[in-house]
């Protein structure tokens, strides 16, 4: 599972729109709806940490590679107005898992800065996520979702809205924001220095 979000991050952040190969539907998530609605709740799954389970509702918050992490963190310590406007812009189109505006209007899209963080967010969060669905702490989120539900409601909403489930995807989208905080400081500063170029040479 691991090594297919690694190659899921990898291709969305060269631009290959490649959800056709890494979008599971299958025969575990189709038991554990089964088990769960036999035995009207999704404790009851029988494969816990499926990929439709895992990925979908603690990896995927604001699209791949955790990109509302990202959001969050710009609009807090972001000081370049431009990028705060853009993000504030793209805010709610990535709360409801539509990544595109910030792939291509930050971008996120072939900047090295941002390739650690986009790749290491799903995996970490995927990590977290993995032994509390394993040894049955939360319930596994077996019920299925339409497209466009924010990504930070699709756990508590696939579990019949469990609580505990809901914190456990806020813990993952906090754990992420941790992850693209020291990229965003680097690229804020990059941004200065850039800025104090120009006003230099502006001077001269």
């Amino acid at each position: 599972m691991l090594l297919i979000l690694f190659l899921r991050s990898i291709s969305k952040f060269m631009g290959i729109n490649a959800d056709f190969l890494f979008s599971f539907s299958t025969r575990a998530q189709l038991v554990n709806l089964n088990r769960a609605l036999k035995f009207a709740h999704p404790v009851a799954a029988v494969h816990p940490t499926a990929y439709s389970t895992l990925y979908s509702c603690f990896a995927h918050l604001g699209g791949d590679g955790m990109l509302l992490a990202l959001i969050i963190v710009v609009l807090i310590i972001g000081k370049n107005q431009h990028l705060k406007r853009l993000l504030t812009w793209s805010f709610i189109p990535t709360f409801f898992n539509f990544s595109e505006p910030v792939m291509v209007g930050f971008p996120i899209m072939y900047m090295p800065i941002y390739l650690i963080p986009f790749i290491m967010s799903p995996l970490v969060t995927t990590v977290i996520a993995y032994p509390f669905l394993k040894y049955n702490i939360v319930p596994a989120p077996v019920y299925p979702v339409p497209n466009g539900t924010p990504g930070l409601l699709k756990a508590f909403i696939a579990t019949g809205g469990n609580i505990p489930t809901l914190l456990l995807a806020l813990l993952c989208l906090v754990v992420s924001c941790f992850i693209y905080l020291p990229f965003v400081k680097a690229e804020m500063r990059l941004i200065n220095l850039e800025h104090a170029k120009i006003r230099s040479s502006f001077k001269r």
